[in-house]
């Protein structure tokens, strides 16, 4: 490798940390205060860097706020992606999924974005888009095609696998999340959760077994 060539590879290495400087403050500030409230001179200075160094990375608000949020929902992706073997059982499958799933949603920084989302979505319709976009669907399609598969093989009876996955995800999302939302609980128990995860995963496949119905 050339000088030249390890003087690009070095570059690319800090802009690529500078990067993630940058989504981590501004996930922080945008959870804090919401999307309205933060600005991105507020954004450089608490990363901080120059403004030019921001606007090189994030065109806008916006495109910062998308990509804070496809950072955060890549984790939960790879997470649920990992859980999907082919030759694994389809109950561990599904209590693997949520499990992955719940470990998410109910941080605490999951919590809060989620609420800046509630209170910001309204006033910016867009988003709303980007939120939704860049995680609640994109975590459906994964194991949507996870259950088309499944239809496939027959070893489930699944004739509308995106109506399905939403189904499932919901069931296990359900009432513990609403509490957190609303801070009557800070956390739910692990307990708590394998009990909703198992009665879910009960509940759905017994939906969709192939001699189900």
């Amino acid at each position: 490798m050339s000088i030249k060539d390890i003087k690009m590879e070095n570059s690319k290495r800090k802009s690529s940390i500078k990067r993630d400087q940058i989504l981590k403050v501004a996930g922080q500030l945008f959870m804090e205060h919401g999307f309205n409230a933060v600005t991105m001179d507020a954004i450089a200075e608490a990363a901080p860097v120059s403004k030019p160094t921001l606007y090189n990375h994030f065109e806008n608000k916006p495109a910062l706020f998308f990509a804070v949020m496809e950072a955060r929902a890549d984790s939960l992706f790879r997470a649920i992606e990992n859980e999907i073997k082919p030759d694994q059982p389809i109950e561990k499958t599904l209590t693997n999924i949520g499990h992955s799933f719940l470990d998410v949603v109910l941080r605490p920084e999951g919590v809060r974005m989620y609420r800046v989302m509630v209170a910001e979505s309204g006033q910016f319709p867009e988003l709303g888009k980007i939120f939704y976009e860049s995680g609640p669907r994109r975590i459906s399609a994964l194991i949507s095609s996870y259950l088309r598969k499944e239809h496939e093989s027959g070893r489930l009876n699944v004739p509308h696998p995106d109506m399905s996955a939403n189904f499932y995800l919901n069931m296990i999302k359900g009432n513990g999340h609403m509490q957190c939302l609303m801070s009557l609980k800070e956390k739910i128990p692990p307990k708590d959760r394998a009990e909703v995860i198992d009665y879910a995963v009960s509940i759905f496949l017994k939906g969709h077994r192939p001699n189900a119905g």
